[in-house]
């Protein structure tokens, strides 16, 4: 195992601090395995495989990190993280649900690493530390002085915008497959990893076999992305339409979000909205919300039933980078509001199993306590979203607000 930090890595800190580092990912770099004591981490590191995880892991980063230990249902194991990890809201982080982690008393900087974590984490001597992708981005030469002291594995940020699939076979594409290997290996947790891969591909087959036909032309509104946002605000690629066959009926941009103006939303001729109930708080006194509304309030009080929209509240799939159990869950409620896949009860009791798959009997909660997060967060807007409902416009003397259908 590594030593603690010595003073020849401090100095090293001195001199490289203010280097500008350029990274890019490169998966033919990592090639599994080099030998029974060292592992490629996502950047083509090598990297130390600790003997036990006993002294705990830390990471760094509020993409992946912490995510990627939960699925592993190592959350005993964590001994700190960002702050943003214990301080901030969970809203669709499922793991936040599922682990307390909110309850971790050490913490550092979100989304950095400083000259001053890398001593104080060099001489607290964890077994592992994991670090995201955009943090590597930005900090390797911290990352790598880090390294000197700890086994340091780093994970690569996967896209938002991108399917994590692949969609000519329905199994979690190589960069996806590859980190869950290389961690199984570093965490010594490889029959773990093929359970997750394997679980993974089985739920893909799973959404792939009930794609049906429909007509609806859906949009996604009111996207969590670097914070909530207004109804107008939506994603061309969205991960639970796209595995199930359906595109975003805005795709014209390959930008991860996009805020739309009023006459585009209604050029759109939608038939079905998707709202993100993250939003709630920028749905009442929200110019670019009201707008969107006061548009679809017409519509559907309008002498024409057929071209009536309909609204439901779908899971949020993005806090702190894309939750993927979230959008794998998610995406099994939306095959049942296209095709009518499964009934209701069959769908919550499908979403609550695989919650349960990524996080044993703590994920048995996660749904109920995520649905009552959502439920007081709308109630303090002053609007009605719960989880997995239908929603209509209701007009009162303030402007436009949601009621449950």
């Amino acid at each position: 195992m590594k030593t603690k930090l010595v003073a020849v890595c401090l100095v090293a800190i001195i001199v490289v601090a203010g280097a500008a580092i350029v990274f890019t990912w490169n998966s033919d770099d990592v090639k599994g395995n080099e030998s029974s004591d060292t592992v490629k981490d996502m950047a083509g590191r090598s990297v130390e495989i600790p003997d036990n995880l006993d002294r705990g892991i830390v990471t760094f980063g509020s993409v992946d990190p912490l995510r990627f230990v939960s699925y592993f249902n190592l959350n005993e194991k964590v001994i700190e993280v960002d702050d943003g990890d214990v301080t901030d809201n969970k809203n669709g982080r499922a793991y936040s649900y599922a682990y307390d982690y909110d309850k971790l008393t050490k913490v550092h900087s979100d989304n950095a690493i400083t000259s001053e974590d890398v001593e104080r984490v060099a001489n607290l001597q964890p077994s592992l530390v994991i670090v995201g992708g955009n943090v590597y981005a930005n900090y390797a030469d911290m990352v790598n002085i880090l390294a000197k002291a700890v086994p340091v594995f780093v994970l690569k940020s996967m896209s938002t915008s991108a399917a994590y699939w692949d969609p000519a076979t329905y199994k979690l594409n190589d960069d996806f497959t590859q980190q869950i290997t290389q961690l199984g290996i570093v965490l010594k947790e490889t029959d773990r990893a093929k359970e997750l891969i394997s679980g993974f591909n089985k739920y893909l087959q799973e959404l792939k076999s009930m794609i049906g036909t429909t007509d609806e032309k859906i949009i996604t509104s009111g996207l969590t992305i670097s914070g909530s946002n207004p109804l107008n605000v939506t994603f061309p690629f969205y991960a639970p339409l796209e595995v199930n066959g359906v595109s975003n009926v805005y795709n014209q941009s390959k930008d991860t979000k996009v805020e739309l103006d009023v006459e585009t939303v209604a050029k759109l001729n939608m038939t079905m909205m998707l709202i993100d109930p993250s939003s709630s708080d920028k749905i009442i006194g929200n110019n670019s919300s009201q707008l969107v509304m006061d548009y679809i309030y017409g519509v559907n009080n309008d002498a024409d039933p057929s071209n009536d929209i309909s609204m439901y509240t779908v899971l949020p799939i993005v806090w702190d980078g894309c939750n993927w159990d979230v959008s794998l869950v998610g995406s099994f409620y939306i095959s049942y509001l296209l095709y009518d896949s499964m009934s209701q009860k069959d769908v919550m009791n499908k979403m609550n199993e695989i919650f349960e798959f990524f996080y044993g009997s703590d994920g048995s909660s996660v749904i109920s306590d995520m649905s009552q997060f959502f439920n007081e967060k709308s109630s303090k807007n002053g609007v009605e979203l719960p989880l997995f409902s239908q929603v209509e416009i209701v007009k009162n003397a303030g402007g436009y607000t949601f009621s449950v259908a």
